[in-house]
């Protein structure tokens, strides 16, 4: 359950997602389906950071959450591109 309300709360979602040796940043975040998310992460021991987002598909609170997953540019980092 409080996995589940992570993906629900950005400031959560940014301290329980990364791994470790990096920081997350939460762009935007829609949490409903239909909605949509962007968040980078930052490596700490180089400073770089990789963007990615998606949109939810289906919600079902405890139960189930299903979303898309795509790097906003597969061969370069930072956030320039949107997901």
């Amino acid at each position: 359950m409080r996995a589940f309300n992570a993906f629900a709360n950005a400031a959560a979602l940014a301290k329980w997602l990364p791994p470790y040796g990096f920081t997350c940043t939460v762009h935007e975040l829609d949490f409903r389906t239909g909605g949509k998310f962007r968040m980078s992460f930052t490596n700490h021991t180089n400073g770089q950071s990789h963007c990615f987002g998606g949109e939810y598909l289906e919600i079902i609170p405890n139960q189930r959450l299903r979303y898309t997953n795509v790097f906003g540019d597969p061969n370069l980092p930072g956030c320039g591109r949107r997901s």
